[in-house]
């Protein structure tokens, strides 16, 4: 399947987003055309991150000034996949800090977070942002799901594409022997309320038409015909939430960050490729022997080596020449340099540099040094982080709500700590220093080194400040004590 394909059925639809639930009525094709087109970008995008994309491809080269597929491999460099992991590493690198404003509070929410594989979840769900450009998480009161682009999408305000109704997510269920898909199950996250129904379905998986609803027994639970209603009690959010990065221009989903590069890195394989097989040809080089050499051959009529059991040569006595090898020179300077243009765009497009890519930094580099070194991809990371924040936070927000920890949304805060960071002595020292010569003031230093909000900040110290008369009115009771 070729790409340029994927991107005109993308463009026929785009914009056509679902702003009812009329795709979920028996006798429609289903997902709608908007969903099919994006679906097969994200199939393909998982195929250049699982280097699928270099299975049998061939090498395209000008013959006779046209292109033309010659019968030599390509060698994949996947250089996606390099990428993907470089960002992912690059983000959870640092541990991630969760501040509500309360002290107490914020031990409860991490021990949440920690027991219920929150922090990795949201992890693997990122990667699959950085793959296909979209992923979503389906959050319930055990933790957090990431939920494939390719089984769930949004419906839309129709006077607002940017208002999300509700997440309709679709799972294909097969026969007992799993040999054909023959019933879908939906669910329909709003806020409050999540409703389920399972449909009778024929298709493969990718499009096909739903049937009549019917009760379905799933993982030991009936699913009824008329819908499986449960009331969430969280009126202000969804159990699903929506991460997407390089939002398309109308703000509804992401676009995947590897398409960007696909071209330059498909030169770079190409090029490498080119090398490996030109090298290879020259591997058997050209020997030339003199004319003394060779005897008449009375069968054929034409030559044959003065030879021995295949072993040995027969030289005459006479005879001053001997076998030499014409071997190639090997020079591959034009297209080295080449190579290292399409690097260096590599580099620029994905906003990933080279020290950071090839590990080239040596040395006990401090922490201002090395961030600046690899300024670009820690930028990236950061806006990446940024256009992700809110659903994040929401996903653990309603974790909170469902396991009856009283918070609201605005009280969260979450803060990746991205490139490398000072630990926490360096830091008790720095704002020990900045808080003695007046440079700033506490709260400042609780917003920039510890992540709080001003209001958070404002009521930490508010509380320090109690803790230190409660403590004081204590010492001046055992004073008393004393001398009385």
């Amino acid at each position: 399947m070729e790409l340029n394909d994927n991107f005109i059925y993308r463009s026929d639809s785009k914009g056509q987003y679902d702003t009812n639930l009329n795709i979920l009525k028996p006798g429609n094709v289903f997902p709608s055309n908007e969903v099919r087109g994006r679906n097969r970008v994200y199939r393909y995008c998982k195929k250049l991150y699982s280097g699928e994309y270099a299975k049998n491809k061939k090498i395209i080269a000008l013959v006779n000034n046209k292109e033309t597929e010659i019968p030599y491999r390509v060698l994949s460099m996947n250089q996606f996949k390099l990428i993907v992991n470089k960002m992912f590493s690059l983000m959870f690198q640092n541990e991630i800090s969760i501040k509500t404003g309360d002290v107490e509070r914020d031990k409860t929410v991490v021990s949440l977070a920690e027991r219920t594989n929150w922090f990795n979840s949201i992890g693997r769900a990122i990667k699959m942002v950085e793959t296909c450009g979209d992923a979503f998480l389906k959050t319930y009161i055990n933790g957090v799901s990431p939920v494939s682009p390719l089984n769930c999408f949004k419906v839309v305000h129709p006077s607002d594409i940017n208002t999300t109704l509700a997440f309709v997510l679709y799972e294909y269920l097969t026969n007992e022997e799993e040999t054909k898909y023959t019933h879908m199950r939906v669910e329909i996250h709003t806020k409050g309320f999540i409703y389920e129904k399972v449909f009778h379905y024929s298709g493969d998986g990718k499009s096909g038409v739903l049937g009549e609803s019917v009760d379905y027994e799933y993982r030991g639970r009936l699913i009824s015909k008329d819908w499986t209603i449960t009331e969430t009690d969280i009126e202000d959010a969804c159990c699903i939430q929506h991460l997407g990065v390089d939002i398309e221009a109308d703000g509804v989903y992401g676009s995947s960050p590897l398409l960007d590069i696909q071209n330059i890195v498909f030169m770079l394989e190409a090029r490498v490729s080119s090398e490996y097989h030109v090298i290879a040809n020259h591997e058997n080089p050209l020997l030339i022997m003199g004319q003394e050499m060779f005897m008449p051959d009375e069968k054929t009529g034409g030559y044959k080596l003065r030879e021995v059991n295949g072993k040995f040569i027969v030289k005459n006595a006479g005879d001053n020449s001997s076998p030499e090898y014409v071997t190639w020179d090997g020079k591959l300077d034009n297209s080295s340099e080449l190579r290292e243009d399409l690097m260096d765009y590599l580099y620029e497009l994905s906003e990933m540099c080279k020290p950071f890519m090839t590990g080239e930094y040596t040395g006990n580099i401090s922490e201002e040094t090395l961030n600046n070194t690899i300024k670009s991809a820690i930028d990236k990371a950061n806006r990446h982080v940024t256009e992700m924040w809110s659903a994040i936070r929401e996903s653990l927000y309603v974790l909170c709500r469902l396991n009856d920890i009283d918070v609201s949304i605005q009280e969260i805060n979450i803060e990746f700590n991205i490139g490398r960071t000072d630990d926490d002595k360096v830091v008790s020292e720095i704002a020990e220093t900045y808080i003695k010569n007046n440079i700033f003031s506490i709260g400042t230093i609780l917003e920039k080194y510890h992540g709080y909000t001003s209001a958070q900040a404002k009521a930490e110290i508010e509380k320090i400040i109690a803790e230190k008369r409660l403590l004081n009115g204590l010492e001046k009771e055992e004073e008393s004590y004393e001398t009385d």
